[in-house]
Parts: structure tokens; C-alpha cells; sequence
């Protein structure tokens, strides 16, 4: 029996089938397109502005934050994600507990070096 083919991006197709598992729904709310646009977005973004970091893993870390609070686990889609990303990353760096390098502290979100 042969398995069934796939299209598109794997990496989009993983970070999907991920948020789907993970809120419980076969589909996601909008369309296929919209999601996957929304997706391949944040997959870029990610590896744009961190380039050392595998993408997949932050994207599925943003959908498990995105899980621990309520008001982001009623719309089960990307373009959720995608307009509270900033939010969803601090929310991430709160839950993991980091703190600032030595050698500079943020003062009104700007880091200012001792």
C-alpha cells in the first residue's frame, strides 16, 4: 500500500499536523492557504531573525506557550499566532525563566551595558 503524498513545504506540514494535535482539531479555523501562508511566515521570520535555532522547534514552542493561556487557545489558527508572536515569545522567556546577559540590563525594554 503506498502512502498517501504529500505537498507543500514538510517543515509546514510538520509545524501543522503539530497545532492540530495539539488544540485537538482535525481543521483549523480559516482556510488551508491562509494557514499555510501564516505558517511559512513564522517558519521564515524565525529563521531569519535567529539563524542558529531550528525554526520547527521555536514554532512548536510558540504553539505550546500559545496552549498554557486562554486566550489564545480559542482560535486554533496561525494568523493567531502570527499577530501575538511578540506577546507569545515573552510569555515563552517568562515560562522558561531567563534573564538578562550580565553585562547590560533593559531598562523600558532597551538594553542599556553597564
Amino acid at each position: 500500500m503506498e502512502e498517501p503524498q504529500t505537498y507543500g513545504d514538510p517543515a509546514v506540514n510538520e509545524v501543522i499536523a503539530y497545532l492540530k494535535e495539539a488544540r485537538g482539531v482535525p481543521k483549523l479555523n480559516g482556510s488551508d492557504k491562509d494557514n499555510r501562508a501564516y505558517a511559512k511566515r513564522i517558519l521564515n521570520l524565525l529563521h531569519k531573525e535567529h539563524p542558529t535555532f531550528d525554526p520547527i522547534k521555536m514554532t512548536k514552542r510558540l504553539i505550546a506557550v500559545s496552549q498554557c493561556y486562554q486566550m489564545y487557545r480559542n482560535d486554533p489558527c496561525f494568523k493567531t499566532i502570527w499577530d501575538n508572536m511578540g506577546s507569545l515569545i515573552v510569555l515563552s522567556r517568562e515560562l522558561r525563566g531567563s534573564k538578562p546577559k550580565p553585562g547590560y540590563t533593559i531598562v523600558n525594554g532597551l538594553r542599556k551595558w553597564d
